[in-house]
């Protein structure tokens, strides 16, 4: 059922179960006519209340923020449509890890970017490789690999 007719029915017999006990002690006409006044004073509220409820319900109130994207569209190709939205790898992580006079490609640290970078836990699994320290063996993420999939460095 609809709120205005609910709250119709409800003022009606509000009104009518006051007039029945007040018409009995009623002795003459002025009490009638104030518990018929009072009656629709309540009704006119309750439809008044319900009217702007009905009008907020409809209205939009605050606007969303337009979001930014890197780009107007994706853009579907080689790896494109996988690079929106990435922030930046921190430059401070990337180092060459050198064993002896053999050097291999630039890594991530991983344990860096765990402390950096705020989506570290995103990163691919496929990335993640074992490098051999002074101190024994790091987890690090390969620089190469992770451009490949669409990861960029921030700048220095």
């Amino acid at each position: 059922m609809s709120r205005r007719f609910i709250a119709a029915v409800l003022s009606t017999a509000l009104a009518l179960t006051s007039f029945g006990a007040s018409s009995a002690r009623a002795a003459d006409a002025d009490d009638l006519v104030k518990l018929l006044a009072g009656a629709a004073t309540i009704y006119v509220i309750a439809n008044a209340a319900e009217q702007a409820r009905e009008r907020k319900d409809g209205k939009v109130t605050k606007k969303q923020k337009e979001l930014i994207y890197e780009r107007a569209w994706p853009q579907y190709g080689k790896n494109n449509f996988q690079n929106r939205m990435r922030p930046p790898l921190p430059a401070e992580c990337l180092w060459v890890p050198r064993n002896g006079s053999r050097k291999h490609d630039a890594v991530f640290s991983a344990r860096c970017l765990n402390r950096k970078y705020d989506a570290s836990n995103r990163l691919p699994r496929k990335c993640r490789t074992e490098v051999r320290t002074q101190r024994g063996y790091a987890h690090a993420y390969g620089a190469q690999c992770l451009r490949k999939r669409g990861y960029v460095m921030r700048r220095r």
